[in-house]
């Protein structure tokens, strides 16, 4: 259960808790330390003495506490903007990991989107798997494409119509992270080469999830046309 307030008394009988912990094991998440630092420190001597009430502090700690359990229901009592879909992005990622150990299941669609043998859309099978196919997407979509969230996507198309400079490799890295921080939270991106070849930007990007201890790293390439 998250939150973005202090944790009160009057919060766990409203939300039910000593109902919901005769059948589930309940973790109540406090985001306020997060989103709201100020008011947490005013209101920090207030809270409500629960055992599994965590204070989530940072995304360090909501990473921490996610490669320890997995949760099977989520209620989000958290604000809508910017910095909450981060969070979500990141908890709704890390739902999905336990599905890697199952090969009768699925995590999302491939893209882009075409049809496998058995006729249905062609689906991934693994986090790591359906990730690279949401950078992909990411990477190769221009800021504006999109008329319902015109700020999704990456600035690297503006480079295309410029001459290819001695340091566009570290301004595409720099767009490229700037993107993912954004859109794909739970990604970390690692090395990230540019080369020129016959007229295109080949882009390469090494990523791995940033709740995976083992840190196994997937790469991706990706290809602009670059106009004379």
């Amino acid at each position: 259960m998250c939150f973005y307030f202090h944790f009160s008394r009057r919060e766990y009988l409203r939300f039910g808790i000593e109902t919901l912990e005769k059948n589930f094991f309940v973790i109540t998440l406090d985001f306020t330390s997060w989103l709201y630092p100020k008011l947490y420190e005013a209101n920090s001597n207030k809270n409500f003495y629960f055992e599994n009430n965590v204070t989530i502090s940072s995304e360090k700690d909501l990473l921490n506490l996610l490669n320890k359990t997995y949760p099977d229901i989520v209620i989000d009592a958290l604000p809508n903007d910017k910095e909450t879909q981060r969070i979500r992005k990141i908890i709704k990622m890390s739902s999905t990991r336990e599905k890697d150990q199952d090969p009768d299941t699925f995590i999302g669609l491939a893209f882009p989107l075409g049809f496998a043998n058995d006729g249905i859309f062609r689906k991934t099978k693994t986090t790591l798997e359906q990730a690279k196919h949401n950078l992909r997407n990411l990477l190769l979509t221009m800021k504006g494409e999109r008329l319902a969230h015109p700020e999704f996507g990456c600035e690297i198309h503006n480079l295309i119509f410029e001459q290819v400079s001695e340091n566009i490799n570290d301004t595409i890295e720099e767009m490229i992270k700037e993107a993912v921080d954004t859109w794909l939270p739970y990604l970390r991106i690692g090395k990230t080469v540019t080369v020129e070849v016959d007229n295109r930007l080949n882009v390469n990007v090494h990523f791995s999830l940033k709740n995976d201890l083992t840190g196994v790293e997937e790469v991706l390439d990706v290809f602009y046309d670059i106009t004379e």
